[in-house]
């Protein structure tokens, strides 16, 4: 008995250290954070500043005798709507298409001979342009910076008003208005931020080239061929479907 009793003594004292021997049972490991995923459809609204030169030509028609050239700056407020879809890869690779629509304001410019004897104005307004691009980005988590390209287009009414003086049939006061339609290519690129949930919000940088278009104004016998570039930067915020 007292044997007994001297062994079980001996094993409450030891049970202790033997325990702290003894492997600990591993914690399972905290969860990965969550990677946002780029896929889905998308669409939202933008806001942007545009600055252009028209590079023109002018004719006279009835004997296709070279008349003017020139160049005019001008700078646009847009506001516009976008559409588009994403695919993000195993290894985050983004790859897109986009759609984007925009209004934009009205610009003016004022043509004069050296004697101030001849002058007529041309003002463009109501001028909608959009573009379909092709995305490549590589997303690091919330940020995904891409390229894109693709094609624009632009639509204006012009308008040129005979002020002092007269060109061919045109006296001071004749107006004469024609439709314009452009379309050329586009390259550049953004980075998008994913700010909550699937709410993003992205800054874009777009360079375009219009082709060549003429306008003729019967009344003024003139012809003017003309072709723009443009720069596009546009802030806008979507939401991913």
């Amino acid at each position: 008995m007292k044997r007994f009793f001297c062994a079980t003594v001996g094993i409450l004292i030891a049970a202790p250290a033997m325990a702290a021997d003894l492997p600990s049972a591993a914690l399972p490991p905290a969860p990965a954070p969550a990677v946002y995923d780029w896929t889905g459809f998308r669409a939202g609204a933008f806001a942007a500043w545009a600055w252009s030169r028209n590079d023109f030509s002018s004719y006279n028609t009835l004997n296709g005798a070279f008349v003017t050239s020139g160049a005019n700056d001008a700078s646009t407020f847009h506001g516009g709507l976008a559409i588009g879809y994403d695919f993000m890869t195993a290894s985050r690779l983004v790859l897109g298409a986009s759609a984007s629509v925009a209004l934009g304001t009205a610009s003016s410019s004022t043509t004069s001979n050296a004697a101030g004897t001849n002058v007529s104005t041309s003002h463009s307004a109501d001028q909608v342009g959009g573009n379909v691009l092709a995305k490549v980005g590589y997303a690091f988590g919330d940020y995904l910076p891409y390229l894109a390209g693709g094609w624009a287009w632009s639509t204006e009414t012009t308008t040129r008003t005979q002020l002092v003086g007269t060109t061919g049939l045109a006296t001071p006061g004749t107006a004469e208005q024609a439709n314009i339609y452009r379309n050329g290519w586009t390259l550049g690129g953004g980075l998008s931020y994913r700010v909550w949930g699937n709410w993003e919000v992205f800054g874009e940088y777009l360079y375009t080239k219009y082709g060549a278009v003429n306008v003729t104004y019967p009344a003024a016998q003139r012809r003017v061929d003309s072709s723009v570039s443009a720069n596009l930067v546009s802030l806008g915020v979507d939401y991913k479907f």
